[in-house]
């Protein structure tokens, strides 16, 4: 009877060992590829008069504001941590200790590739979403 119980146990522990390194390997997947420079897209203003640069480094996240007339002119207006994390099948970028309250959450990343970043949470009455490009060469 020992011998059926250690030869049950030894696929579930594989399996459970698997399914463990498999998350961990996405969630570390997703902390390199959101780190760099993402500007942005302010869907709501289509003549912006300036533009936001989230710089993600470190599960640091620094939040520029560049004026579109003179793009040298740069001001800090946020930052705050970050921290990649899974809920179930889904991925999340937890964002905390922001001055603007509205950001620090959990918001589920909806789409992460070289280029694009969407992220996103769900508020009373329905979603708060942030697109963003990858700015190159910054």
């Amino acid at each position: 009877m020992q011998t059926s119980h250690r030869h049950f146990s030894q696929p579930i522990l594989i399996t459970l060992l698997a399914v463990i390194l498999f998350s961990s390997c996405s969630r570390r997947e997703f902390e390199r590829r959101i780190e760099g420079h993402w500007e942005r897209i302010q869907v709501e203003n289509i003549n912006p008069t300036h533009t936001d640069i989230w710089i993600m480094s470190g599960n640091t996240t620094t939040i520029n504001r560049h004026s579109v007339a003179n793009p040298s002119q740069v001001t800090t207006i946020d930052q705050g941590f970050y921290v990649v994390e899974r809920k179930g099948i889904k991925m999340y970028v937890r964002l905390s200790a922001f001055q603007d309250n509205n950001l620090n959450n959990s918001w589920e990343i909806i789409n992460l590739t070289d280029d694009l970043l969407v992220i996103l949470i769900e508020v009373p009455g329905g979603i708060f979403l942030k697109e963003f490009t990858r700015k190159a060469g910054l």
